[in-house]
């Protein structure tokens, strides 16, 4: 945070860009936040359950400071939510060996679940406000061009961006579900996976100019 106040570098890549600094921000790549538990948890499987329904659960979270912890720790502020906070851990793996041993719940970037023995053990909630979206952002202090070698950079995040972008009317996908590809092909059933991987490469275009290129 202080080199980006000092505008010391070209771009930064943070999940909760900083208030009080004057920042160029574009989103590059989806972040929804999920609950799990372990498989045998009563509450896995069930639908649309109220957060209240959680007030007597044992969580897991990230460290206070991280991006995943600031976006909870808004979220359940809004809702008027207390969760019962037994452990803070720094790890995502560690988080969901915690979960997978039955000593809680957590909530996690759903690219924390990529592949099979990710989530073995383990199971979404499906808790009313959840995912809870977020997004990556690339930043650039407001007014400061763009070095060449950024310049380069920002326009690969764009063509990765735009070649993993999915058409919404293609899948069935509604506005409330997340926006990009990839993220919306994790989240489909393996046996659809490959098609959808297929479709999104087959349609990439040439991003436009990236804003504030110099």
């Amino acid at each position: 945070m202080l080199a980006c106040a000092r505008t010391r570098d070209d771009l930064y890549i943070m999940s909760v860009p900083p208030e009080d600094i004057a920042l160029e921000r574009q989103p590059f790549l989806p972040n929804p936040l999920v609950i799990i538990a372990a498989a045998s948890h009563p509450l896995a499987g069930r639908k649309r359950l109220p957060l209240a329904r959680l007030a007597r659960a044992r969580f897991i979270l990230r460290k206070p400071g991280s991006g995943t912890r600031l976006a909870c720790d808004a979220h359940f502020k809004r809702a008027g939510f207390v969760p019962d906070v037994r452990l803070e851990i720094g790890s995502n793996e560690a988080i969901k060996e915690a979960v997978a041993a039955g000593m809680g719940i957590a909530i996690v970037s759903r690219h924390a679940l990529r592949g099979k023995s990710a989530v073995r053990d383990l199971a979404i909630l499906g808790v009313a406000g959840f995912p809870l979206h977020s997004n990556w952002w690339v930043l650039y202090p407001r007014g400061k061009g763009l070095s060449p070698i950024a310049t380069k950079f920002f326009h690969e995040l764009a063509l990765s961006r735009k070649a993993s972008e999915v058409d919404d009317a293609a899948l069935g996908w509604s506005g409330s579900e997340p926006r990009y590809g990839r993220d919306r092909i994790a989240l489909l059933e393996p046996r659809q996976q490959l098609d959808a991987e297929s479709w999104a490469l087959a349609h990439a275009n040439v991003p436009p100019q990236p804003p504030g290129a110099r």
